[in-house]
Formats: C-alpha cells, sequence, structure tokens
C-alpha cells in the first residue's frame, strides 16, 4: 500500500480556542496533534494511505462529495470551558499521487470571527508540492 502526505494549513485561526485533527470514523473520532493557538497560523502534516488511488486511514473520511479530513475546535477538541465547538471539513483532491506532498491552505475565521467550520473552501486549492 502507498501514502501520500497532506500538509493543511490554517491562517489567522481564533485566539484561545484549541483545534486539532479528527482520527477515526464519526462521532468515534478523537481529536490528535493538539494545538492551542494564541493566534496566528497553524498546520499539520498527515499521512494517508492509498488504496487504488483513493485515501484510507484512520484520518481519512467519506462522504458523498469525497474524501476529507476533520479539522476539530473548542470542546470537539478537547478544550473546557468554551462555548465554540465546531468541526471542518477539508475536502482532498479527487485524484492523489502515491508519494507525494500536496499543500492547502484555508482561512481559520468565519464572518463572525468564530472557527471556520462545516466545508471549508481553500484559499488557492490543492497544490502538489513535490514527494517525499
Amino acid at each position: 500500500m502507498s501514502e501520500v502526505r497532506l500538509k493543511i494549513k490554517i491562517l489567522t485561526v481564533t485566539p484561545g480556542v484549541w483545534c486539532a485533527i479528527q482520527e477515526g470514523k464519526g462521532s468515534a473520532g478523537k481529536p490528535v496533534d493538539l494545538r492551542k493557538p494564541e493566534g496566528g497560523d497553524v498546520e499539520w502534516v498527515v499521512t494517508l494511505s492509498l488504496k487504488n488511488g483513493k485515501p484510507t486511514g484512520s484520518y481519512a473520511q467519506k462522504d458523498s462529495k469525497g474524501a476529507f479530513i476533520y479539522i476539530l475546535w473548542g470542546t470537539n477538541a478537547g478544550q473546557a470551558g468554551t462555548c465554540v465547538s465546531r468541526r471542518a471539513k477539508v475536502y482532498l483532491p479527487p485524484e492523489l499521487e502515491a508519494d507525494a506532498l500536496y499543500e492547502v491552505e484555508f482561512e481559520g475565521r468565519d464572518k463572525s470571527g468564530l472557527p471556520a467550520c462545516a466545508s471549508v473552501k481553500p484559499i488557492e486549492g490543492w497544490k502538489q508540492s513535490g514527494t517525499f
């Protein structure tokens, strides 16, 4: 089985709201690689397995629109004492090449200043930036 790496960068996050990647499916998923930003940007590099060119593994989710990764915010990321409880879907490119590194950036806040949630739109889309 081959792998692919995804570099996800969130710009201008909401200060004081924790964030993490979701490992596991649906409500059984748990936050991993926790970040406790005080503003600025955060990023993760996530490795996924590829089976017949399709992402699999503990971070990969799937719905009728395609494969995605969840970014968790606030209580979903394990932060107690906050009223923020959100998830953002970061949809993956439809075609992924083995041993490639892909990068994406998206805005970390919605219009009201809260963490981005639902399906987030990349600023410029996914870019393949080499191999590993």
